[in-house]
């Protein structure tokens, strides 16, 4: 004996819409058992199929209306489902409640199907069919489907997205090393900058030194001119006269082009201002140069020049002579 999800109940009367809920129904995946469809013409013991397809469905669907109400085969199919235990899901389809509802069935609870009702009551009886009789109906199936592949979309979605921020964090890792090879760099010329700096810093401080020297060893120059300037004024009278006459000394030692190198100061410490000098450059091969350093004063023990007598003993001796 097959077995059938719906025993569906109903007078010929309301055939039109017996059609309407069998197609709906059918359309769910919902196998339904109905006359029409299942008694095969000639059957003798129809009334004997009915009663075995009550047994084999899960339950039974009844179109009530005031037709209906006075129909007894209705009467009997409901009576026989109800003595079975079956689950009755009553329809509403035609006239008002208290003339379509058979007795003993008044209090059960129906669906109003009438007009525009109907595309709302008969989605919820398909549902709760499904429901109890464990089967996923067609817009179910499709509405799961649909979310499936919603699912799906949302899950490949989010994989391109992940393989995406996969790549930029492997992109940033790649840069990241290449800023902190470049930071190892500028570390390593920062400190070679800084080691040239020291380097500069300390070449600084030698040319201040050597600066210095040179300063002090230019004012002792100078002095030392003026000292033999003073010294030849004294062994050459006329030489003194011409002193007078000639420009200032400081303006010739600025405006003399010397052909003879400068003696050179020996330093070993610190210099003091009279200085300790030693006399180079002064010797050359003739002897003209011999007999002119010859004339120049010797320095003492100390390392100064001799004390010049004062001017007063100069004229002193002028008027003597």
């Amino acid at each position: 004996m097959p077995h059938y999800h719906i025993f569906l109940s109903y007078i010929n009367k309301d055939a039109e819409i017996m059609w309407r809920v069998y197609q709906n129904l059918r359309h769910e995946g919902l196998t339904v058992w109905i006359d029409q469809t299942n008694l095969d013409p000639g059957t003798l013991a129809w009334d004997r199929a009915i009663e075995e397809a009550i047994v084999s469905a899960d339950c039974m669907v009844v179109l009530l209306s005031p037709a209906a109400r006075k129909s007894e085969w209705v009467r009997e199919e409901l009576h026989y489902a109800k003595t079975l235990g079956k689950r009755i899901y009553p329809l509403l389809v035609a006239g008002e409640a208290h003339d379509a509802i058979p007795f003993g069935f008044s209090t059960a609870q129906y669906m109003d199907v009438r007009g525009e009702r109907y595309d709302a009551a008969v989605p919820r009886l398909i549902e709760i069919i499904c429901k109890q009789s464990g089967v996923e109906s067609r817009s179910a199936r499709e509405a799961r489907l649909q979310r499936e592949e919603e699912s799906r979309k949302e899950r490949d979605r989010q994989m391109h997205q992940m393989q995406e921020v996969r790549q930029q964090v492997q992109a940033l890792g790649v840069q990241a090393r290449m800023v902190e090879e470049r930071i190892s760099q500028i570390l390593q010329e920062e400190a070679q900058l800084k080691a040239q700096l020291d380097w500069l810093a300390l070449q600084r401080g030698k040319l201040q030194e050597d600066y210095r020297l040179v300063c002090r060893q230019e004012q002792h120059a100078k002095e030392y001119l003026l000292n033999l300037t003073a010294a030849l004024n004294l062994s050459d009278p006329e030489a003194l006269q011409q002193t007078h006459e000639a420009p200032a000394v400081s303006s010739v030692l600025d405006d003399q082009e010397w052909t003879r190198e400068l003696p050179r100061l020996d330093v070993d410490d610190e210099i003091s201002t009279a200085g300790r000098w030693t006399i180079e450059g002064l010797n050359d091969d003739d002897n003209d140069d011999d007999e002119d350093q010859s004339d120049m004063p010797r320095l003492n023990g100390n390392g100064g020049y001799p004390q010049l007598p004062p001017p007063q003993d100069r004229n002193r001796n002028r008027r003597r002579r």
